[in-house]
């Protein structure tokens, strides 16, 4: 016989248990601040530190489980530790307020997946609006049962749409940022067959679940969440959201559409390696223009030049060439600002008040 001794002592082996401190701590402040932008996510209650640099993260959280907690039963068909689970969190669920209660199980069994199927699109929506790579997974290891985030291994917040941007680790590719969606969807869809599973006793292949209503409305609520998000980074306060999302949906189609041909150019450079991973850069930071456009149509009343437009919305990463104002981009660049003036009049209209006090 040979043994292995297992348990490296460095915080360079993922069978260690440990991480690196400074890992440890980058966490810990990561976690605070998307805590307090409003993002579910775990909190570090301590950062343990262990001689040589490594470190254990304490994790709090009303409820730490994951979806691959479940779907380790769902995978093996084993019903009866698959329902304990369930309950487990259902359970702890209701004692924290967060679900209401049921009449009987069968009830809290079928509003979990529709549960699921809202919060996963809402998170994933807002994932996608502020730039945010999780590496969300079809087996739902990296993710907490309400669409929180948990792991900060991998983790990253663009100031641009790097939507290219592949994590590398190591035997494998990640997602990229707006894959996370069919990966959330994912997720959906094996929750409905999970359901399923707990309410008929019998396991379906997951197949089955490609056509079912709450794959529909995770579709509906992800957009009309990415939809609210873009709105929001727009400046709208929450009642012009609403009466743009209930009375003039096409303005914020047409809108996103001519927003999207910005935020998601890529440089001409093409895909290069990264110190941890690989991507394609985007050129045009579309925060910047969401910024200075409402301040300039406030003081000078006319839309901004081309150039002057370009100037404020190329990065770093935009070259001479990136730059270059041909006909086609002319033609974009008006109708951005033409779409986005329509929607403050809308706006201003329906509120009774001029587009200068909705800027």
């Amino acid at each position: 016989k040979k043994f292995f001794k297992t348990g490296d002592s460095t915080a360079s082996s993922y069978g260690c248990g440990r991480s690196d401190l400074e890992d440890g701590m980058a966490a810990a402040l990561m976690s605070e601040i998307f805590h307090r932008n409003g993002l579910a996510t775990e909190r570090t209650l301590a950062v343990i530190e262990y001689p040589k640099g490594s470190s254990i993260n304490v994790r709090a959280g009303t409820n730490l489980l994951r979806p691959s907690h479940l779907f380790r039963y769902l995978k093996q068909g084993d019903l009866e530790g698959l329902r304990a689970t369930v309950d487990y969190f259902i359970d702890r669920q209701v004692s924290n307020g967060h679900w209401p209660t049921h009449r009987s199980r069968t009830h809290s069994y079928a509003y979990l997946a529709e549960d699921i199927a809202r919060r996963f699109a809402q998170t994933t929506a807002r994932f996608e609006s502020d730039y945010l790579f999780v590496w969300l997974e079809w087996d739902g290891d990296n993710i907490l049962m309400d669409g929180g985030i948990i792991d900060y291994g991998s983790v990253r917040q663009f100031g641009l749409y790097h939507h290219e941007y592949r994590y590398d680790d190591t035997d494998r590719w990640s997602t990229t940022i707006p894959e996370q969606k069919r990966k959330a969807r994912y997720i959906v869809q094996t929750f409905i067959q999970l359901s399923d599973f707990l309410l008929s006793g019998k396991k379906k292949p997951i197949h089955s679940f490609s056509r079912h209503q709450l794959l529909k409305v995770f579709d509906q609520e992800f957009k009309r969440h990415l939809y609210r998000h873009l709105l929001y980074k727009m400046g709208f306060n929450e009642s012009h959201r609403d009466v743009l999302l209930s009375k003039h949906p096409e303005l914020i189609t047409q809108f996103k559409k001519v927003f999207s041909y910005f935020e998601k150019a890529k440089s001409q450079r093409g895909p290069r390696k990264v110190l941890d991973g690989r991507t394609w850069d985007a050129i045009y930071c579309m925060r910047d223009v969401l910024r200075e456009l409402p301040i300039h149509l406030v003081g000078q009343e006319v839309f901004m030049t081309p150039d002057a437009f370009m100037a404020t919305m190329a990065s770093s990463y935009a070259k001479k060439r990136d730059r270059t104002l041909h006909a086609a981009k002319v033609r974009k660049i008006r109708e951005f600002q033409a779409r986005y003036w329509a929607l403050v009049r809308q706006t201003a209209k329906a509120s009774k008040t001029t587009e200068r006090i909705i800027l």
